[in-house]
C-alpha cells in the first residue's frame, strides 16, 4: 500500500544556525527563519485506543480486506482507489506491545487477540527488553544488580511470543532479526570490574563463537548491537568511565573482520550514539580524555571505515545525551544533542550542511537547567528528520518538530502539553505513541505551501 509517511515530533519555537569551523561546530546566533518555504501537513490515517498504558509499539504487516483494516483503526483516506477497488490492502497492526505497571510485553496477531503476555520484572530483579532492528525477535534479559550480582542470562522470543531459546550464563544484550545473540557477563558495578569476553549464540541458542577481550587489565565487555540487515556486530571493550575503548568488527557468526584500539577515546555505550552501515563502516561519538588530567574533553562525531581506519573526527562544541540517524541514500548524518543542537553532516567527506541551536539551548559557558525541553527521540522518513522532545525531568509536555532533512527548514511543530509522546516501531510510515491517553496514531504527510 503506498501511502506518505507518517511523523511525529516534539518540540519549541524557532532555530537558530551555526557555523562550521575548521573540524568543530561553534555557535553563531542568525535568529529565525523569515522566508516562505513549504509546510508538512500531519493526516491522521490510523488512530486507536488500549486499555494498558503503553511504552513502546512493534508493528507487523498483514494484507486484510478494507472492512478489516477500518476495524482495526485504518481510516478511508489511507487507501488508494486502486486498494478500493480491489476491496484490500497490506496495512500495519501493532504486533508486539510493551506496556508499563509491570504489565511487560504483550503479543497479538492481526486481529487483535492476545498470543502471549511476558512479565518483565523491573522491580525485584531487574530485566531488561531488547528488541531486533526490525522486531522480529524479542529478548528479556537477565541484569545483575548489587544485591543480586549473579543474577543472568535471558530468553529469546520470536514476535508471536513464541519461546525459542533460553541462555543460561552470560546476560544477552543484543539480537539480530534471524535470532542470532550476543552476550556478555555483565558486572553492576562502575566502573565494572576488568576482563570478560562476548559470547555469540546461533538462533538455537547454540554458542558458536568466543570473542576474548584483548585488554584484561582495563576493559570489560559492554556493549554490542547488530547491522540492519543482520550479517554483522559491533562489539565494545570498555572502562565505562575512562578510556581505552576497544571496538571489534565481527560477522553474525563471529568471525572477526577487524579490531581497533583507542587508547584516548571512550565511547558511552549508548545505542543511539553508534551506527553500523554495512559495507560502509561506523559511524559514533567518542569522547576525548586528557591523560594527564583524566578530564574528559569535547565529544567527536566519528567515522571508522570498513576496514577499521578512522577516517574522520569532527568535534562538537556542546554535548548532552546524543542520537545519531544515517540517511544512507545520500549519504547524510544528523547528529541531534539533547540540549537543543542538531547537525547535519555529509557522510563522505564530513562536510557540514547546515544546522541548528534551539532558543532554549545554553551558549558557551552556560549551564544546562532541567527543567528546558529536552530532544529525546529522532526518526528520518520520507526526507524529513523528525525529533521529539520532552519538557522537564519527567517529560509531562511533548513537543513534535519535523525538518525538511536536506536543508533543515522548519515544516512542522506540534504541541502536546501535559502529555508524553514517543514514536512508535513503523515500516513506511510514522506512528506517535500517547502515553498519557494510551493511545496511537499514524499519519501521512502532505505537502502544502
Amino acid at each position: 500500500m503506498k501511502r506518505s509517511t507518517t511523523v511525529l515530533f516534539v518540540l519549541l519555537v524557532g532555530l537558530v544556525g551555526l557555523v562550521f569551523v575548521g573540524d568543530s561546530f561553534a555557535q553563531v546566533n542568525q535568529g529565525e527563519k523569515k522566508k516562505e518555504e513549504s509546510k508538512i501537513e500531519l493526516i491522521p490515517v490510523y488512530e486507536k485506543t488500549f486499555d494498558d498504558t503503553i511504552v513502546d509499539v512493534i508493528f507487523d504487516t498483514a494484507i486484510v480486506s478494507i472492512e478489516e483494516a477500518k476495524t482495526m483503526g485504518w481510516k478511508d483516506i489511507a487507501f488508494s482507489e486502486e486498494e478500493k477497488r480491489k476491496g484490500k490492502a497490506r496495512i500495519e497492526y501493532p504486533r508486539v506491545m510493551i506496556v508499563a505497571n509491570g504489565k511487560g510485553i504483550k503479543f497479538y496477531d492481526k486481529t487483535g487477540h492476545s498470543l502471549n503476555t511476558l512479565k518483565v520484572n523491573k522491580w525485584e530483579k531487574y530485566e531488561e527488553v531488547y528488541t531486533s532492528p526490525n522486531g522480529k525477535y524479542v529478548l528479556i534479559s537477565k541484569i545483575p544488580a548489587e544485591y543480586n550480582p549473579e543474577y543472568s542470562g535471558g530468553i529469546l522470543y520470536n514476535n508471536e511470543g513464541k519461546r525459542i531459546c533460553e541462555i543460561s550464563g552470560p546476560t544477552p544484550i543484543a539480537v539480530s532479526d534471524e535470532g542470532y545473540t550476543v552476550a556478555a557477563y555483565l558486572d553492576w558495578q562502575v566502573p565494572p570490574e576488568s576482563g570478560g569476553s562476548f559470547y555469540i549464540y546461533n538462533p538455537a541458542g547454540e554458542l558458536i563463537k568466543t570473542i576474548e577481550n584483548p585488554d584484561n587489565k582495563n576493559t570489560a565487555p559492554l556493549f554490542a548491537k547488530y547491522s540492519k540487515d543482520g550479517e554483522y556486530a559491533v562489539l565494545v571493550f570498555k572502562a565505562t568511565t575512562f578510556p581505552p575503548t576497544i571496538i571489534y568488527l565481527v560477522k553474525k557468526t563471529g568471525e572477526i573482520l577487524w579490531n581497533k584500539e583507542f587508547p584516548e577515546y571512550r565511547f558511552s555505550a549508548r545505542g543511539e550514539e553508534i551506527n553500523l552501515l554495512t559495507n560502509k563502516g561506523l559511524l559514533l561519538l567518542l569522547d576525548k580524555y586528557d591523560k594527564k588530567t583524566e578530564k574528559r574533553g569535547k565529544p567527536y562525531v566519528s567515522f571508522i571505515d570498513w576496514q577499521g581506519n578512522l577516517k574522520w573526527t569532527v568535534v562538537l562544541e556542546r554535548r548532552g545525551t546524543i542520537i545519531l540517524r544515517v540517511l544512507e541514500e545520500e549519504p547524510r548524518v544528523f547528529v541531534v544533542s539533547e540540549i537543543g543542537y542538531i547537525w547535519c553532516i555529509e557522510l563522505d567527506s564530513k562536510k557540514l550542511l547546515w544546522q541548528h541551536k534551539l532558543p532554549w539551548a545554553p551558549g558557551p559557558g552556560e549551564r544546562w537547567r532541567w527543567d528546558l525541553p529536552r530532544l529525546k527521540e529522532s526518526i528520518i522518513t520520507d526526507r524529513t528528520l523528525d525529533i521529539i522532545a520532552m519538557q522537564g525531568t519527567d517529560g509531562v509536555s511533548s513537543t513534535l518538530y519535523i525538518f525538511n532533512s536536506k536543508d533543515g527548514d522548519l515544516l512542522n511543530k506540534t504541541s502536546y502539553p501535559g502529555e508524553k509522546i514517543s514514536f512508535a516501531k513503523i515500516g513506511g510510515n510514522i506512528g506517535i505513541i500517547n502515553t498519557a491517553k494510551c493511545h496511537i496514531s499514524i499519519f501521512k504527510m502532505e505537502v502544502s505551501k
